[in-house]
């Protein structure tokens, strides 16, 4: 679904996003704003119960939504640790590993990307995940990619790169 917001930039999305994603509590707000304005080392050196519990971190949502508006900012490696916190908080949710593959392929680290979009598709697998299907689809576009770019096929290359120009907003 963000997935979907990112390349239509239709705000019908952004207003549906908003009914399925819980509202942040106090704690939660204040986590966003000292990541926003640069204070990650909150994320990166506290233990996951303490995350949590001081900032009401309940489910993968909460970072999710927070990594995604670094990534929208152009701020992919504050995205990258916030997905990364989202893996390590919550290590069962296929999710977490496939946003955390789009930063990473936004941020041009594909082999990364594409381990984490593996990890994703393990994870549905085992949870029997709804999503599985686009997980598999993000997988089997980076791997396709590649296998362009080895093989010197400019036009697709040129084709892939445009398609992510358009689902990954930069300013």
């Amino acid at each position: 679904m963000v997935g979907d917001a990112i390349i239509s930039h239709n705000a019908e999305y952004t207003k549906f996003i908003r009914q399925i994603v819980p509202a942040p509590t106090l704690k939660m707000v204040a986590l966003q704003l000292r990541v926003l304005s640069g204070g990650l080392t909150s994320l990166e050196h506290l233990p996951a119960v303490s995350l949590m519990n001081d900032y009401d971190i309940a489910s993968p949502e909460h970072l999710n939504g927070l990594g995604y508006m670094l990534l929208f900012a152009d701020r992919a490696d504050d995205a990258i640790t916030v997905f990364k916190t989202n893996t390590r908080l919550f290590p069962d949710e296929p999710n977490c590993y496939d946003s955390l593959g789009e930063a990473l392929e936004y941020n041009n680290q594909k082999d990364l990307a594409l381990a984490n979009y593996d990890k994703a598709c393990q994870k549905a697998r085992e949870k029997n995940d709804t999503r599985l299907e686009t997980y598999e689809k993000n997988y089997d576009r980076l791997k396709g990619a590649g296998k362009e770019q080895r093989h010197g096929d400019g036009a697709a290359a040129m084709a892939r790169y445009e398609w992510q120009a358009h689902r990954l907003v930069r300013r």
